[in-house]
């Protein structure tokens, strides 16, 4: 009885024929007007991302199909693990794709940088620079929740192994020219990205200087539409490179080669012609052809890599 009471005068406090909170509504209009907007100006649309994502809902299908199939194939449930790994991270790199689409362009790159690490961490375990249990913290079995001594244990080797990676990608280690420009790329990447930082203070600049309005709609701003879009081209090429690992025995076949390709010459095209563009650049490209080699003709899954027994526990 109470809480009929209590929900009767929710709705008349809140309540609409559309939605409860009636002060959204016009912020829900600009976020479909934006929407329609940034979908009709092809400069803000890339076509080689939308593809990349494509390809990679094909290849989780492909290769969970591959897995159906073939049940017996080495270590199966570690596979099973592998793949939910990629699917998780499909899923973040699509909700940053509907957020830059509904007008918030800065939350969406919030999440392109969980990409990027991921994708450093595959390169990295394919290359036998990590283990699966150095990248992940301790021998990954049952789910249980760890000790407090466990968790700071797990956590330092989370933090030394992501040391290891970023030395192994983009430092002294690394054997690219003009790495340093690289770990700006870096820094850069985790600072736009960071909350508290200068997200805050670039998207509400002129608020905080008193020149403009408090900023809760979106807005057409080219210049974070293009940040998101180039942080989006970078980490589209990562995943693409990616893919091949999830062949475990046989090729996904000369069709999805094809494809592979075609996006990858696109994707290298654009580090070698970017021209006067910023200088991390064509290291970045140095660093996809050296540290994300994984060619489909030849790649398959390096079982060496993952824990002897038990199923990768993904997130804890």
């Amino acid at each position: 009885m109470a809480l009929d009471r209590d929900m009767a005068e929710f709705k008349r406090l809140f309540g609409n024929d559309r939605v409860l909170g009636e002060s959204l509504l016009p912020i829900m209009k600009q976020e479909n007007e934006f929407k329609l907007w940034v979908n009709a100006e092809p400069r803000y649309r890339n076509q080689t991302v939308e593809a990349t994502l494509g390809l990679f809902v094909d290849t989780l299908v492909l290769a969970g199909r591959r897995f159906s199939e073939a049940p017996d194939i080495a270590r199966a449930v570690l596979f099973r693990g592998v793949l939910a790994w990629y699917a998780a991270h499909f899923r973040r790199f699509r909700a940053a794709e509907i957020l830059y689409y509904s007008g918030y362009g800065m939350a969406g790159a919030s999440l392109l940088r969980d990409v990027r690490d991921w994708a450093f961490g595959i390169a990295a375990l394919q290359s036998h620079v990590l283990t699966w249990h150095e990248i992940h913290g301790g021998p990954m079995g049952a789910c249980v929740a760890p000790t407090a001594k466990e968790e700071k244990a797990r956590h330092r080797s989370v933090m030394d192994s992501a040391r290891k990676v970023k030395q192994w990608a983009l430092g002294k280690d690394s054997g690219l020219a003009n790495y340093e420009d690289l770990q700006k790329w870096y820094r850069y990447s985790n600072f736009e990205t960071h909350g508290a930082l200068v997200t805050t203070s670039v998207e509400f600049g002129a608020w905080l200087d008193g020149t403009g309005k408090l900023p809760l709609a979106p807005t057409k701003d080219p210049h974070f539409l293009r940040l998101y879009i180039n942080r989006s081209i970078e980490m589209s090429h990562l995943v693409l490179r990616l893919l091949p690992v999830l062949q475990v025995v046989k090729s996904f076949g000369d069709e999805w080669n094809e494809k592979w390709h075609c996006l990858d010459t696109l994707f290298s095209l654009e580090w070698r012609e970017a021209g006067g563009g910023a200088k991390y650049i064509p290291v970045f490209g140095q660093m996809v052809q050296k540290k994300f080699a994984f060619p489909p003709e030849t790649t398959r899954l390096d079982f060496q890599v993952l824990p002897d027994s038990g199923p990768p526990v993904l997130d804890y």
